[in-house]
């Protein structure tokens, strides 16, 4: 799964969109897409985690980010498969370790911004006697010049770009 090539957004797939008929400021009709957010329910060796909801983009890298971020994927674990199922909205993913997180998935914290998130276990309990700190970044120079990046982008950002910033809207200025 892990490879050199970089993962981009893909604005054009037409199964993230659907077109709407609406009215422009002018009051002249136009058709535009729109993204679309669909329910995919993660499972880890056949528990259910956690149904999110998803434009459906790369659900495989969403499955074992989320996975890794909740701690329960851990940097020694071998993934052994992950199967999608779009039509169901199901994705599993299997490790070589024996999993089993229902003590866990019953304490959650809601965290605060418009998506709502959700945070299972102990929030602090992985940071714990931690003298690290992470450094959020979001905005235009943030995230477009995040480290790992090649070339700089510019501040202006083409429209397929806007959703990248969008995530940024927790809060924090683009």
């Amino acid at each position: 799964m892990v490879s050199d090539e970089r993962l981009q957004p893909t604005p054009d797939d037409p199964r993230l969109t659907e077109p709407v008929r609406g009215i422009d400021q002018d009051g002249n009709p136009v058709n535009v897409r729109v993204v679309v957010e669909r329910p995919l329910t993660l499972f880890l060796n056949g528990q259910e985690i956690v149904t999110m909801m998803t434009i459906g983009d790369y659900p495989d890298y969403l499955a074992v980010g989320y996975l890794a971020n909740q701690n329960m994927l851990l940097p020694g674990d071998a993934i052994t498969g992950i199967d999608h199922d779009e039509d169901l909205g199901v994705v599993v993913v299997r490790t070589d370790r024996e999993t089993d997180y229902e003590a866990r998935l019953k304490k959650k914290t809601l965290t605060s911004g418009c998506a709502q998130g959700t945070v299972f276990g102990d929030l602090m309990g992985s940071s714990r006697g931690s003298n690290s700190r992470p450094t959020p970044s979001c905005g235009r120079r943030g995230f477009m010049n995040s480290p790992g990046r090649s070339t700089p982008r510019p501040a202006s950002i083409s429209p397929p770009a806007r959703f990248m910033v969008a995530s940024c809207a927790n809060g924090t200025s683009p």
